[in-house]
């Protein structure tokens, strides 16, 4: 697969939108044998500033000594810029080969994935292949069915959340994040901070 042909295959699921759901995440993961599983990771939740913590976190940890990635949304130029490492984005070669080990995976699936999904699951398994020692994941829509929210992450925090654009949906956007924190949280993330080394 060429870099054409790549974007192409990322940029297809485009019209899907936000589909909300953790089963389509599940199956891709287990395809690629759930590198997320295998590296730290710190989730960045919210409505505003996710952007900006996610830059300091990144740039904190990489003064410290560590080799950390970083995945936000979206891009200004190009996708490589949401895929860091100290720095330094993913390279079209390095691109083009996890992009086809995601493909691979998802061309047998009956629910094919989101933009946002496939993306996820590159940078995850980048991530992994590359070994950082932690990975700084900006979450996307959705709070407790997210993308993101398939992985066992060792910390997570939440920015402002801005209740003026929620209006009538403050309920229902409240429980969702609430829950994402509380049950997640509490069962394994806070028990597990020691384990990062940071």
């Amino acid at each position: 697969m060429n870099y054409q042909e790549m974007m192409e295959y990322i940029t297809h699921t485009d019209w899907k939108g936000s589909s909300l759901g953790l089963d389509r995440m599940k199956e891709i993961m287990k395809g690629l044998r759930n590198p997320q599983d295998k590296i730290h990771v710190i989730h960045v939740a919210g409505t505003n500033g996710k952007g900006s913590c996610c830059a300091m976190l990144h740039s904190i940890l990489k003064e410290a000594g560590y080799k950390v990635g970083l995945f936000t949304s979206p891009h200004l130029i190009d996708y490589e810029e949401r895929f860091i490492i100290n720095d330094e984005k993913i390279s079209h070669k390095d691109f083009i080969k996890v992009a086809s080990k995601v493909k691979k995976v998802t061309e047998s699936m009956k629910d094919q994935p989101t933009e946002f999904e496939i993306l996820t699951a590159i940078g995850y398994e980048y991530f992994y292949e590359k070994k950082v020692d932690v990975a700084i994941m900006e979450v996307g829509l959705g709070g407790k069915v997210a993308a993101l929210d398939e992985i066992h992450e060792q910390m997570e925090h939440m920015t402002t959340v801005d209740v003026k654009l929620l209006n009538e949906r403050i309920k229902k956007i409240v429980n969702a994040g609430a829950e994402y924190l509380v049950l997640e949280l509490t069962s394994h993330a806070l028990a597990q901070y020691r384990d990062i080394g940071i």
